[in-house]
């Protein structure tokens, strides 16, 4: 089932379902207001900002391209990928930014390392997998007036490795993981996209898993 297919309020609703979180709850913790959390769940949601996209994807757990799948129809994103989990019950749940959080600003050319909180949230070990850059396989944009694609974040994000281990974690526990990058040498606002891959190389969360390095780059 291709995500377009499922609306917004539906896969809100199973977020906070999932998390055990009431619907206020998950508001707060995407920073935004519980009036409105309901207007994007009732129709409004196309008029919602980026950055509001964002911490609502990253509270529910999801990848931001998932939410701009079902809240902007007009943005191309290749073809769906609602493809269930690799293995019953495995799951991951973002934590935290522990370094660069969405919207920290670097140097144009800085080199830095990116690191992520994780939690095994589901019932299934992690054991040999990697986080792997995305950004050659998926681009995100909207259609002008004219028709056109405008990418909504500048290429040039440079990950020093294309992909980076994930430390072997039990159910229940969190990791870190650490990806560095070379920021571009022109002022700009960029992103870098990845996902969970599991040993054998397939992709464990297809619908609903991705962190992001999201930062502004200053001009020296």
């Amino acid at each position: 089932m291709a995500l377009v297919s499922r609306p917004i309020a539906t896969l809100i609703k199973e977020a906070a379902t999932r998390r055990g979180v009431t619907m206020r709850a998950l508001a707060a913790e995407a920073l935004i207001s519980h009036d409105t959390l309901y207007r994007m769940m009732n129709g409004s949601a196309e008029n919602a900002s980026m950055l509001t996209i964002y911490r609502l994807a990253r509270a529910m757990g999801v990848a931001p391209i998932a939410l701009l799948r079902v809240m902007h129809l007009d943005i191309d994103l290749g073809p769906a990928t609602a493809l269930p989990v690799d293995v019953v019950g495995d799951h991951s749940a973002f934590v935290a930014d522990v370094t660069y959080p969405d919207g920290d600003v670097v140097r144009a050319g800085q080199r830095f390392v990116k690191r992520w909180l994780l939690q095994n949230s589901g019932r299934v070990a992690w054991r040999g997998r990697v986080l792997r850059c995305m950004d050659g396989d998926i681009v995100v944009a909207r259609r002008n007036k004219m028709g056109e694609l405008v990418p909504l974040f500048t290429p040039g994000l440079q990950a020093v490795e294309s992909q980076v281990p994930v430390p072997d974690t039990k159910p229940g526990q969190t990791t870190e993981i650490a990806a560095e990058f070379i920021a571009p040498q022109l002022p700009c606002d960029v992103l870098s996209l990845w996902k969970m891959h599991t040993a054998s190389g397939k992709l464990c969360f297809p619908e609903h898993s991705g962190i992001w390095c999201r930062v502004s780059v200053m001009a020296v």
